[in-house]
């Protein structure tokens, strides 16, 4: 039979077993209600369950007076009904459980401490639920003044000091990061430090709170606080806590984008504390909500005990040194450091903290250091053995254009009779081996010390020698010409005056080096241009340089003759012939006539007498000369002349050797061969006539 609870209470004999049955699942579910609060409760519940991925949140708690505290106590509004309670842990479990499973939760928890700051997340009565102030003897730490009361009634929270209280993180380790950027975790603000009560107290106008010592100090109280008492405290270490204080504040600034306290930004936090109901007055100060009051670490510690214009009072400038004050526009900038320096009243405010020039070299360290991109050496004397070596390495613009005049340079050097260590090298003026240039592949580099030392800046030599680099006045009457040379003076140089050139080459074969392909740094080129002429040719000589009649004179005024002249083959051998085909313009230079008919011109013909070269025939003769020959047209001095019985031989007796006459050693060649062949050139009676003549010269008959 099937069960159903409403036929079970209208049938009276199932009605008492079903109010028990009832009874015994309510009593169930308010135990299993009342432990499962009890449990969610429990420490070990938010530590090791809920807020398990908190570590840092846990350590801090048992780092605190309110370890022995249940956490419900002070999180969970007082007076809520179990409902309510079981509500509030419903919404809380639906709200953190997807960012704790899904690593988005923030590390660490709540950092800014935007629920102590917060008075209807965290109202007065979770703390007064245990600390009543009506009856509680207060007892606050040595020299404080503290009237909570007043505080009370401007609207400020037990939390908006004691944010800390139940998580202490003094004396613990931050382990954690942050899961979605991996930065470690931070402290949190710390309210109850005196840069905290500066977010409503204020020196400057006492609003929205009197920032006096007495109104929170007992007159007895040491004012001064434990960090000053050291050594030289108005030296080096207040100067450090004073920027360390300075740079925090701009860092806090930057980081939450928000404007330095003042008055007017004070009154717009404490109006967010008494009446920011849903965050719009915290907005419209510029803070998200709910963030009433400025984060602590944007309150200038210096200014909790000083007036703004305390350091200026004293220092008689603006302090921290602003940027217009460190990189002025100019050196004459009234607001920037060098034309103060000048000002004896505010050298004397720099003499206060940096110290006597001599002594400390402060200004020097910095401006011949690194705004001098130089390595400064404390031990060692600037005027007299760094500057120069400096002004070498990085040229002397840095000091000009930051600090000197051309003429402050000027007028020391002359003062002290200075001349530039640079300008003492043996090479200053003239480079120890002269430049060289590689016809066709490299043009001569620049070798000497002053020209290197102009090349890297001309600003150190217009410091002595004027403006105008290296086209200055100074430059131009030495040179005597544009320097460093224009692209048209290879074009234009051949009427400049040789004297000129020497100013700065001072080397007989600077112009060698480049017009003369072959010379050498070693030997003079009129010694080596014979060779050159011959193996490269002569017509980049005449014609670009130098005229044809300027090679005649001078091998004809020194009575010159080509070295390629003296040859033991350059007559007979043919070397003349093959030079002549080389390079017929050598031969010109020399020998009158035209390139196309100097074979035959008046020179030539005068040896050769004969047609040059040999005009060719139709017949079995290369050049006909047999008839001409025995006619007496031709003769054979003429032939020798130019070619030896050798040169006959090889073409009219092709057996013969060129190591035996022909005449002794034509009788092999009858014997072995057909002396027949001899008659295509001979008569009969030749071979006789020759033999005969012989045999009877050797008879004496």
């Amino acid at each position: 039979m099937k069960f159903h609870p409403i036929e079970a209470f209208r049938n009276p004999v199932t009605r008492p077993r079903a109010i028990i049955w009832v009874g015994a699942l309510l009593c169930f579910v308010c135990l299993f209600v009342a432990i499962a609060v009890g449990a969610t409760t429990s420490f070990w519940f938010c530590a090791e369950i809920c807020h398990s991925v908190q570590a840092d949140s846990i350590n801090s708690y048992l780092n605190s007076s309110h370890k022995n505290v249940s956490c419900v106590a002070c999180h969970y509004k007082p007076g809520k009904s179990p409902l309510s309670l079981i509500e509030s842990k419903l919404g809380a479990a639906i709200a953190e459980l997807p960012p704790t499973l899904m690593g988005t939760f923030s590390i660490p928890i709540n950092p800014y401490s935007a629920l102590a700051l917060n008075k209807y997340e965290f109202p007065d009565n979770r703390c007064t639920q245990c600390h009543n102030l009506n009856n509680r003897n207060v007892t606050p730490s040595p020299g404080i003044v503290i009237d909570h009361k007043v505080h009370e009634d401007f609207g400020v929270t037990c939390t908006m000091c004691h944010n800390r209280v139940g998580h202490n993180e003094y004396g613990i380790d931050l382990v954690l990061s942050d899961p979605q950027t991996g930065e470690p975790a931070f402290m949190h603000e710390d309210f109850m430090l005196m840069t905290a009560c500066y977010r409503c107290h204020d020196m400057e106008t006492n609003k929205p709170a009197t920032g006096e010592c007495l109104a929170c100090h007992t007159p007895d109280f040491n004012l001064v606080p434990s960090n000053h008492d050291v050594a030289d405290f108005l030296g080096r270490p207040h100067a450090d806590m004073a920027l360390d204080a300075y740079s925090l504040v701009q860092e806090t600034i930057e980081k939450h984008d928000i404007v330095e306290p003042n008055e007017k930004t004070k009154t717009a936090q404490l109006r967010a504390i008494t009446d920011d109901v849903d965050g719009s007055a915290a907005k419209k100060a510029g803070y998200d909500a709910p963030l009433p009051l400025a984060p602590v670490a944007a309150i200038n510690y210096c200014y909790t005990c000083h007036l703004q214009s305390f350091c200026f009072d004293c220092h008689g400038m603006d302090m921290p040194h602003p940027q217009q004050f460190l990189t002025p526009v100019s050196i004459t900038d009234v607001d920037g450091h060098p034309a103060m320096s000048k000002e004896e009243e505010k050298a004397e405010k720099c003499v206060m903290c940096h110290g006597v020039e001599t002594e400390t070299q402060f200004c020097t360290a910095c401006h011949h250091g690194p705004e001098s991109d130089w390595n400064f050496d404390m031990n060692s004397d600037w005027t007299m053995v760094q500057h120069a070596v400096a002004i070498d390495t990085t040229g002397v613009g840095i000091c000009t254009q930051a600090c000197h005049t051309t003429q402050f340079c000027v007028d020391c050097h002359l003062s002290m009779n200075i001349i530039p260590v640079s300008h003492e090298v043996a090479n200053f003026t003239y480079p120890e081996v002269p430049a060289m240039t590689i016809y066709g592949v490299e043009p001569a580099k620049a070798t000497a010390a002053h020209a290197l030392s102009a090349r890297t800046s001309t600003e150190g030599c217009a410091v002595c020698h004027g403006e105008g680099g290296f086209n200055a006045q100074f430059c131009l009457d030495c040179h005597g010409m544009d320097m460093p040379h224009p692209d048209q003076f290879r074009r234009m140089h051949s009427a400049s005056d040789p004297a000129t050139c020497l100013t700065c080459h001072g080397y007989v074969e600077v112009c060698s080096s480049c017009h003369h392909i072959g010379a050498t740094a070693t030997s003079n080129w009129m010694q080596l241009h014979g060779v050159a002429t011959i193996e490269h040719g002569s017509s980049t000589c005449a014609g670009i340089c130098h005229l044809q009649q300027d090679c005649v004179d001078c091998h004809q005024a020194d009575n010159v003759v080509p070295a390629s002249h003296f040859a033991s083959d350059f007559v007979q051998g043919g070397g003349h012939v093959t030079q002549f085909r080389a390079d017929v313009d050598n031969c010109l230079f020399c020998h009158e006539g035209q390139a196309s008919t100097l074979a035959n011109s008046p020179y030539c013909k005068g040896c050769h007498v004969l047609d040059m070269p040999h005009p060719t025939g139709g017949g079995a003769e290369v050049f006909p000369h047999s008839k001409e020959i025995n006619d007496g047209t031709y003769d054979r001095p003429t032939c020798a002349i130019c070619h030896t019985q050798v040169f006959c031989d090889a073409c009219h007796h092709p057996e013969s050797i060129a190591t035996e006459p022909w005449y002794t050693y034509h009788a092999v060649v009858a014997t072995e061969g057909n002396a027949m062949d001899c008659y295509r050139c001979h008569q009969e009676t030749f071979c006789a006539f020759c033999h005969v003549r012989v045999a009877r010269e050797r008879s004496g008959r």
